[in-house]
């Protein structure tokens, strides 16, 4: 199915990135715009995230992996399908293309440099384009499975605080008692 209405997101900084229509339609959250036929070419839609408009990177990334597998010119076999639940790391299931992309999303190339694909996923979540989604939470799943490996539940609770900055909101004295509780385990 093909469209030529234009999609325009707006980003924070003010910036118009432009998807095709086509590559559009395989984002949830905006192909019920574009069934609309009354609408003039380019549709602006304005993906936030708490009331925010996600960062232009952030979209110039969407629009690249929606463009990848289903714009006009589109590659012949689509997003790889990653199996659930994954038995193997997520690079395992990837094709060199997916592979590449992730690793443009780190910052020089360091998962705890993470910060862009979090931007990435929230946004793939809004926008509804559930392979991407689905290709980032299972590389979060790969990086809790490394962080988590070998450790108690409690050091091992930590370190995904520290990897995904998400602060200790419990007590000394309520991490002490978690701690024994979780000995047994």
């Amino acid at each position: 199915m093909t469209n030529a209405c234009e999609v325009v997101f707006s980003t924070l900084e003010g910036v118009a990135v432009v998807c095709s229509g086509e590559a559009a339609l395989h984002c949830a959250a905006v192909a019920p715009f574009l069934s609309d036929t009354s609408y003039e070419s380019p549709i602006e839609i304005p993906l936030t995230q708490n009331g925010d408009l996600f960062p232009e990177e952030v979209i110039r990334h969407l629009v690249a992996y929606v463009e990848h597998f289903f714009g006009p010119r589109r590659v012949e076999r689509g997003p790889s399908m990653i199996p659930k639940p994954k038995a193997e790391p997520v690079e395992c299931y990837l094709d060199t293309w997916e592979q590449s992309f992730l690793r443009s999303l780190l910052t020089d190339g360091d998962a705890r440099r993470h910060e862009r694909l979090i931007a990435l996923l929230n946004a793939a979540e809004k926008a509804g384009v559930e392979t991407l989604r689905d290709m980032l939470l299972a590389w979060v799943a790969t990086q809790i499975e490394i962080l988590s490996e070998g450790k108690g539940a409690m050091e091992a609770a930590e370190a995904l605080r520290q990897f995904f900055g998400i602060p200790n909101e419990w007590s000394e004295e309520d991490m002490e008692h978690l701690g024994r509780e979780m000995a047994h385990y």
